[in-house]
């Protein structure tokens, strides 16, 4: 940023690979617990 205030540039960084791997782990895990409860509360668990 200028003194100005105006923007001279911007840095976009790529999305670091371990927090996408840590991301799509608990997704995952939370839409198996999710389904894993509504099999119970619905009476179909395995």
């Amino acid at each position: 940023m200028s003194r100005s205030g105006a923007v001279k540039g911007s840095v976009v960084s790529e999305y670091p690979s371990g927090k996408e791997q840590r991301h799509e782990f608990f997704t995952k895990r939370k839409r198996m617990q999710e389904s894993r409860a509504d099999r119970v509360r619905d009476g179909r668990e395995d």
